[in-house]
């Protein structure tokens, strides 16, 4: 009972962090726009997809852009591919400067401390050998 803007106004209350599917946060956002000063931190994983018509880029440019920039929440944004897919350099690029707009995101590298990351980082140390493919096919 209650509908779905009595469930926010109850799990915000009760909880301090919320997981919701992205579509859900559009309705929510759609009923009562003000909720997106009620949230402080915004976690999108799989932000690769915030393109397009996907409810996540709803999300970003319906409502967050829309906030005043001090009401807005600390986002971050996580992928494992930005370029979506099997992309060129080139497209790839454009598909994280695309990423970047539509979240209002900047990329960020690490620059102080880089020697003490390097302590945690597994470096891979590839080895190139070349293979007469002509004498392993005599074999």
């Amino acid at each position: 009972p209650g509908g779905p803007q009595s469930s926010w106004n109850r799990a915000s209350r009760s909880y301090d962090v919320l997981v919701i599917i992205d579509q859900i946060f559009v309705q929510q956002l759609t009923a009562r726009p003000e909720i997106m000063q009620e949230v402080a931190l915004l976690i999108c994983d799989e932000c690769h997809h915030a393109c397009d018509g996907h409810p996540m880029a709803r999300v970003f440019s319906n409502f967050y852009a829309t906030s005043l920039p001090h009401a807005r929440p600390q986002v971050l944004g996580l992928t494992a591919s930005p370029g979506g897919g099997d992309l060129s350099t080139s497209k790839t690029y454009n598909q994280v400067l695309k990423l970047c707009r539509n979240l209002n995101a900047h990329i960020r590298m690490v620059q102080l401390q880089q020697e003490d990351l390097r302590r945690w980082v597994n470096c891979v140390q590839a080895e190139l050998v070349p293979v007469d493919l002509r004498e392993a096919e005599e074999r």
